[in-house]
């Protein structure tokens, strides 16, 4: 599928040194953070610069995260696919159903 993964966080620069501290930076192509990128979920201007950073259109784009406005209803109205990780029903496999139909 060719997958490519980034971070688009509401968090501060403490990001790189936890996702490091974790082993979990070298799944992610790359790491973008609203406290360095100058703007916040769900601000329309964070979702156009993950789509420049990444080099991608809108629709060649998903969210996957467990805030029903930042990481679903925003960046679907920005274009993208997005697919809200409802943690209480611990839906993982929803998830990867989801994207196995996707294809």
């Amino acid at each position: 599928r060719g997958l490519r993964l980034f971070v688009l966080s509401n968090w501060d620069k403490r990001l790189r040194p936890v996702m490091d501290g974790l082993d979990l930076a070298s799944f992610f192509e790359g790491q973008l953070i609203s406290a360095e990128m100058g703007c916040a979920k769900p601000d329309p201007a964070i979702y156009r610069q993950a789509l420049e950073a990444a080099h991608i259109a809108p629709s060649a784009a998903l969210m996957i995260g467990d805030d029903p406005r930042n990481d679903h209803d925003a960046p679907r109205e920005c274009g993208w696919q997005a697919f809200f990780l409802n943690r209480k029903e611990f839906d993982l496999c929803r998830l990867v159903e989801w994207l196995e139909s996707e294809d």
